[in-house]
């Protein structure tokens, strides 16, 4: 999802859900990537599938994955505001430029 955010934008269709995942959820998306990142023998984590559908339109929508695509670009904005705070504000702003902010050139 790093990669899907960092290299382009995505547009949620007027159709799909609000965001309604709870604690619990989050929880659980949480604790997967830790127990991932524990397992040093592989390097790949599996999140889940993210389909796109192309509209012709200048942005892809997200046809599903909505939930866990932005919870997960909440906790990178949480990221960015924690380095923030505690002054690497260097790090801070990399986290937001390569995944959660991008100038819409036509309208800025």
């Amino acid at each position: 999802i790093g990669a899907l955010l960092s290299s382009r934008r995505l547009m949620v269709p007027p159709n799909q859900r609000a965001y309604a995942w709870g604690e619990a959820q989050v929880s659980d998306l949480l604790n997967d990537i830790e127990l991932a990142m524990r397992q040093k023998d592989d390097q790949d984590y599996f999140l889940g599938t993210v389909v796109l559908v192309e509209t012709g339109e200048d942005l892809p929508q997200i046809a599903d994955g909505q939930q866990r695509t932005a919870t997960v670009s909440i906790i990178l904005a949480r990221i960015r505001d924690v380095l923030s705070e505690i002054g690497r504000e260097k790090s801070s702003q990399s986290v937001d430029q390569r995944f959660i902010s991008e100038i819409e050139m036509r309208s800025e």
